[in-house]
């Protein structure tokens, strides 16, 4: 990072929160948490407090989602699921190739590839590096791993289960917690533990506890992270939300990870209290980027619905918040669905 960038960072921040960030870096170099040493494989057998087996059949997956009788209602999932059988891929609205599992460190769009190193080594902000991280962190959010888990519910879609499940296999093998460009943001981590969380629903029993393991204990390592390295003070906005979510999905789905009822708790306090702080009484969204919009709603919708799934009620102020932002984006919106 440049000590041009560094500058006007910290002159956004209050001493507080310089304070705070000065007083989490030093603890990550020198007393870093326990769980962010282990393997997937480890952090399994260290934060969970169940077999796997147990931990699937505890877990409140199966309250997440529902899928429609009519399968033509999932007809675009099956379409998805095909392209990507074919090793294509929809990325920023452009097709790109995809391998079978995906090279996780390579920008689709280019085919540069980011190294293998310490997450901490890695400067993601670099736009000459490989093209720029977002590219392969689109990939990493594991987006494309519901859309198969999905289509393996639907008839001529056993096939795209079995991707699922490979691709996250091999994601969790090849990118452990603190290696690689996917964990040089919360957001990313945030995202993939949604994303991971509702493959795993969506599987259901296709979903062997054996091979699916080491995926739960990324999972709980990341949410974790998120908690321990929240984007307060000046970058409170979107990114906070999301490792809100994460929290909560973590917590809520997962009554067998220890710390469970902790990590829910803090996690519907935090995101109470931010969704009416970057949401306004008129629906409008504090950050003034419409095109977020949408995926705040999903990011607070995961949450929501894990949390009600752990019989947690959302306060009624934020469902009344949650309503004005989506009549402002109705009345923002242009005949053709734009905004």
């Amino acid at each position: 990072m440049s000590a041009g960038w560094k500058l006007r960072r910290l002159s956004a921040m209050s001493p507080a929160e310089a304070a705070r960030r000065a007083r989490i870096a030093l603890r990550d170099r020198v007393a870093p948490p326990a769980y962010v040493r282990f393997s997937p494989a480890a952090a399994f057998e260290r934060l969970y407090g169940a077999g796997a087996e147990d931990v699937l059949r505890t877990s409140r997956l199966a309250k997440l989602v529902h899928v429609p009788a009519d399968a033509r209602a999932c007809a675009p999932a099956l379409a998805a699921a095909e392209a990507l059988a074919r090793g294509r891929w929809s990325l920023f609205g452009h097709e790109v190739a995809l391998a079978d599992p995906p090279d996780w460190r390579a920008n689709p769009m280019t085919g540069g590839r980011w190294p293998d190193l310490p997450s901490r080594a890695l400067d993601y902000r670099r736009a000459d590096s490989a093209g720029g991280a977002k590219y392969a962190w689109e990939a990493g959010r594991l987006t494309m791993l519901p859309v198969l888990a999905l289509a393996s519910r639907l008839p001529g879609g056993a096939a795209a289960g079995e991707r699922a499940l490979r691709w996250l296999e091999d994601f969790t093998d090849r990118n452990p917690l603190g290696r690689g460009i996917h964990h040089t943001s919360g957001i990313e981590m945030a995202v993939r533990v949604l994303t991971t969380a509702w493959t795993l629903a969506l599987l259901g029993e296709r979903a062997a506890a054996a091979r699916v393991a080491p995926a739960l204990g990324l999972l709980a390592q990341q949410a974790l992270w998120c908690r321990d390295h929240l984007s307060l003070g000046s970058s409170a906005n979107n990114h906070l939300l999301s490792e809100y979510a994460a929290m909560a999905v973590a917590g809520a789905a997962f009554p067998a990870l220890r710390g469970a009822d902790a990590l829910l708790d803090r996690a519907l306090e935090g995101l109470t209290r931010e969704t009416l702080r970057q949401i306004h009484e008129d629906g409008v969204t504090a950050e003034q980027a419409f095109g977020y919009q949408p995926f705040v709603w999903e990011l607070l919708l995961c949450a929501f619905v894990a949390a009600e799934a752990a019989g947690r009620a959302v306060p009624e102020a934020v469902k009344r918040r949650l309503a004005a932002s989506l009549e402002f984006a109705r009345a923002v919106r242009l005949p053709d669905g734009a905004t």
